[in-house]
């Protein structure tokens, strides 16, 4: 009895429980669409540090791969999206679940970003400057600064 018990469990006649219905699955054309546009340049950057990387596992290895910064919030991402592929059928939550795992979205970084609670603000450290300036008689200062986000450009500047 006991065996044809386990039988008629195995076959899903019964004390089995709901068969799970399967859902709508993203076509593959959709998925590869969404990792292309993840991949844009004007989407997200590739972090420059050498420590700036994420071990991934890809076919059974483990892969050190390079962190990159979402340069928007995943809204507007996903609004973004929907104007460029308005043929393409997929939900935010979905499209949210498909960033790989080596991005990071920009309020995860503050560190990265300068928001450090502990380091100083602008204020404090521009006050000390300027005081230091003025006793050196310093009319004219020149610094070079990187103007575009990918650190293409350094540009020379000179403020009186």
């Amino acid at each position: 009895m006991i065996t044809t018990a386990k039988e008629c469990t195995t076959e899903g006649k019964f004390l089995t429980g709901p068969c799970r219905k399967k859902g709508n699955s993203l076509p593959l054309e959709t998925e590869n669409f969404v990792k292309a546009f993840y991949e844009r340049r004007d989407v997200s950057r590739i972090m420059p540090g050498k420590k700036d990387f994420v071990s991934l596992w890809k076919s059974g290895m483990k892969e050190h791969v390079q962190k990159r910064l979402i340069l928007s919030n995943m809204k507007e991402l996903n609004s973004h999206f929907k104007e460029e592929y308005a043929d393409l059928k997929i939900g935010f939550s979905k499209f949210a679940l498909m960033r790989p795992k080596n991005w990071f979205i920009r309020y995860s970084l503050r560190l990265r970003l300068g928001i450090c609670y502990e380091c100083p603000g602008t204020m404090k450290i521009r006050e000390p400057l300027e005081e230091a300036f003025e006793m050196a008689l310093v009319d004219n200062l020149i610094y070079s600064q990187w103007v575009s986000v990918d650190r293409t450009t350094l540009e020379i500047f000179q403020k009186e």
